[in-house]
């Protein structure tokens, strides 16, 4: 079955999510852990609707993921609930406006119009697809169709390896009329899980596949891939998003060893980085990974590798920062190589 929330995915699946109310902000709940998708879900300031968002990484290139956004006759393949987008106005394939229409079970279809303008924040090697609702489009509501009251939402990829790519999918949306909040939630919920999945499969087809071995996007990311000091600050902004010592940082951004594990590696380190964005216990791990690789570096010694990474007090002196009247953690891990 189809639903509205599948746009919001859609929308969610264009932008680097911002709020629209400044109100307080609640943390984010884990609410599914499934097939390596995890969805959360948190209160939105000054409404009874919640705002949703699923992170996972997927076995395809990145650039593939530009082709299926693109495709428009194909996005009710993959976007759940959606019965048609069409093309309003372009400036570029980066920069649309569209009209999606949303086919709902039960209840009145919805429709909305979206801006969506797509940025790279090429110091991170990642993209992200903004969508804005555009409540004056002067497009006419179709008849038996009620239009979407708000919608804020944001979609991110982000490079893993060559072979694997990170999404994040963000959104919030008021589908108007007068279905209860409880009900609106709980397909919210589901219906990004499966936009999520449906998604995943869309970008290993080999149609998109194919177009994407032209694209340039895939120009993008071979030539910042064959820079090295470009990928040491891609290496460090990454990090850095997570971990406040920026003195270990430096050292393991100059570690050609763990600079390799971007470029060639299987891609742990970097998805487990991507991953902590939910979760401490990724991060934790991720830093056991890069803690390993470096410690490599100065010994050969597997016992004294082990116990540096797995020093919690060095994990947390890395990810939290040193901290007044304790040993910080080069002196740490000098001392255990002493």
């Amino acid at each position: 079955m189809k639903h509205f929330f599948g746009v919001l995915f859609f929308l969610l699946f264009i932008s680097h999510t911002t709020l629209l109310h400044a109100d307080i902000e609640s943390d984010w709940v884990l609410t599914n852990e499934s097939n390596n998708i995890k969805t959360y879900q948190r209160v939105y300031p000054g409404s009874k609707l919640l705002q949703f968002k699923a992170i996972c990484v997927i076995d395809a290139r990145a650039e593939n993921f530009g082709q299926v956004l693109r495709d428009l006759e194909a996005m009710p393949l993959w976007m759940d609930m959606c019965e048609k987008a069409t093309l309003i106005s372009e400036i570029d394939e980066n920069n649309r406006t569209l009209h999606i229409l949303l086919d709902l079970p039960v209840v009145k279809n919805r429709d909305l119009v979206v801006k969506t303008d797509t940025v790279y924040d090429l110091d991170r090697a990642r993209g992200i697809v903004d969508l804005s609702m555009v409540k004056d489009s002067g497009i006419a509501v179709p008849r038996g169709v009620v239009r979407l009251e708000d919608f804020s939402g944001s979609y991110v990829f982000e490079y893993i390896t060559r072979e694997k790519t990170g999404l994040i999918y963000t959104y919030y949306a008021d589908p108007g009329g007068l279905l209860p909040a409880f009900l609106v939630n709980f397909v919210g919920k589901h219906m990004l899980y499966n936009t999520f999945q449906n998604l995943g499969r869309m970008v290993q087809t080999d149609k998109y596949v194919e177009a994407a071995k032209h694209s340039k996007d895939r120009q993008l990311f071979e030539s910042i891939l064959s820079d090295p000091q470009r990928v040491k600050t891609i290496l460090k902004n990454r990090l850095m998003e997570y971990c406040r010592n920026e003195t270990i940082i430096d050292r393991a951004v100059n570690d050609p060893n763990i600079v390799d594990l971007l470029i060639n590696g299987d891609g742990v380190m970097m998805e487990q980085v991507f991953l902590s964005w939910g979760s401490r216990e990724m991060l934790e791990k991720a830093m056991q990974t890069v803690l390993r690789t470096h410690a490599r570096q100065y010994t050969t010694d597997e016992m004294i590798i082990d116990k540096i990474a797995n020093n919690q007090e060095l994990i947390d002196a890395i990810i939290d920062g040193d901290q007044p009247g304790r040993a910080s953690a080069v002196e740490m891990i000098q001392a255990m190589l002493n």
